[in-house]
């Protein structure tokens, strides 16, 4: 942990001690995780290197915990995980309200990944690097959809059942609007993306399923 945040600019980790980072990083050891660990948080973190942003240790911080709480199929993931980073920031720094506000509201948002209107570009940004794995190069973005299912299959719901969830959550994606939020991300991940998600359509077929139990 100590070489990680020690290679981050300082200007992410001010007023953040290690305890932060260390509470963190424990919370994505939890069971049932394939995809959404700690390695798809240090992912997001090197992306942000290279996204310009408003103010990057709010990015920074919302990344680190936004998948902190993460059980497959509850909806309230999101939820939990901001109280655990407000929580926990609250506790160990002194970042002031309006920052520890934005880290909640950036962490709400990855439950939709749909920026509401006149949502900040930090926001912004830190939804097109949690999405960024769609336009990851085609081998990485198929380890990515076989872990998502391991996540769901057999704990939450039948091979069958994920298809179609899985099937109705990636057309939704495919629609007239962008999937990326930002110009960057749109040059960066927009077409690859797209490619990656009709490949995988093709593959598993899909009909809808109810919200709660399509599995991203």
């Amino acid at each position: 942990m100590k070489g990680w945040l020690a290679s981050l600019p300082g200007a992410w980790i001010e007023g953040c001690p290690e305890s932060v980072f260390d509470s963190a990083r424990a919370a994505y050891a939890s069971p049932g995780r394939f995809y959404h660990t700690w390695d798809h948080v240090l992912d997001c973190v090197d992306k942000l290197r290279t996204m310009p942003c408003e103010t990057p240790r709010t990015v920074f911080l919302a990344l680190v915990f936004h998948d902190a709480v993460y059980v497959a199929g509850r909806p309230d993931n999101e939820a939990l995980s901001a109280e655990l980073a407000l929580r926990t920031l609250r506790d160990a720094t002194p970042l002031p309200p309006a920052e520890l506000a934005e880290v909640e509201r950036i962490i709400l948002a990855t439950r939709s990944h749909v920026p509401e209107r006149g949502a900040t570009h930090n926001l912004r940004v830190a939804l097109d690097i949690d999405m960024s794995i769609l336009g990851a190069p085609a081998d990485r973005y198929d380890v990515y959809a076989r872990d998502v299912r391991r996540e769901y299959c057999p704990a939450v719901v039948t091979e069958a059942q994920f298809a179609a969830g899985r099937g109705d959550f990636l057309a939704k994606l495919l629609g007239p609007a962008p999937i990326f939020a930002t110009e960057e991300g749109v040059a960066l991940w927009e077409a690859p993306a797209r490619a990656n998600i009709a490949r995988e359509l093709e593959k598993i077929g899909s009909r809808p399923i109810a919200a709660s139990q399509r599995p991203g």
